[in-house]
């Protein structure tokens, strides 16, 4: 499996690391350095040992991500899972890790769960327990604004990649690396917290050591005032299309 022709230049860039570092520990850095730069707060860091030529990689490969993006999304219904397409493509497919079950929801089967589950309300809290890169969460998203997410998943990368999509693509969230069936959570961080608020450029910050343990003591919920729902339960939930 490999990458679609529009990941070229990206996937060009991250050949010039993956010799030394591997494909993954490279892709999961350059999450982590994509991560960092919409840390207003600083909670989130990057601080890792590359030289001043392979930093430069990086900074291509940011320019990459933000122009392959500019291309996919033209209007505010465009969602393009730059960072899941890439990941099944290069890293998961040749790294075995299909092999322990990790595959994600197609695109197109996606946006067939919103199209059946499109609703006209607002404020709903809408989760996502087993969420990978985001898919699921961010093709509902653009048809369905002025709601918030949380997102979560066992598998740390993908809680990076969701954290990343959501980022580009005006999602308000939570979004949880942890064990959904077992409650145990690691970490979690709040996306564009204040975004239409107080700021319109997205940010990220991860949650504060009082926040995280009262995750921990949850059940993995932190919004309670609102009902959180599910794409798959619309109908169980009440919600009118």
């Amino acid at each position: 499996m490999e990458a679609p022709s529009e990941y070229k230049e990206f996937h060009s860039l991250m050949q010039r690391l993956t010799p030394q570092y591997g494909a993954a520990t490279v892709f999961n850095d350059f999450l982590d350095y994509a991560i960092a730069s919409f840390s207003i707060d600083k909670t989130v860091t990057w601080e890792k040992s590359y030289n001043q030529t392979e930093l430069q990689v990086f900074w291509l490969m940011y320019l990459e991500f933000f122009k392959v993006m500019d291309q996919k999304c033209k209007t505010d219904q465009n969602w393009f899972d730059f960072f899941g397409i890439y990941y099944e493509a290069e890293i998961s497919s040749k790294s075995g890790r299909q092999g322990a079950g990790q595959f994600f929801t197609p695109p197109s089967i996606c946006d067939l769960m919103t199209a059946t589950n499109t609703t006209k309300k607002k404020g709903l809290l809408v989760n996502d327990p087993s969420c990978g890169s985001g898919r699921c969460l961010m093709s509902f998203h653009v048809q369905n604004l002025g709601n918030y997410y949380v997102a979560q998943d066992i598998d740390m990368t993908c809680a990076k990649m969701t954290i990343c999509n959501f980022l580009v693509h005006g999602l308000q969230a939570d979004v949880i690396w942890g064990n959904t069936l077992t409650l145990e959570y690691f970490d979690a961080w709040k996306v564009n917290e204040a975004l239409h608020v107080n700021s319109g450029i997205p940010h990220v910050r991860r949650f504060n050591s009082q926040e995280l343990e009262e995750l921990k003591n949850s059940t993995g919920i932190i919004k309670e005032e609102t009902k959180p729902v599910t794409l798959m339960d619309f109908a169980a939930a009440g919600v009118a299309k």
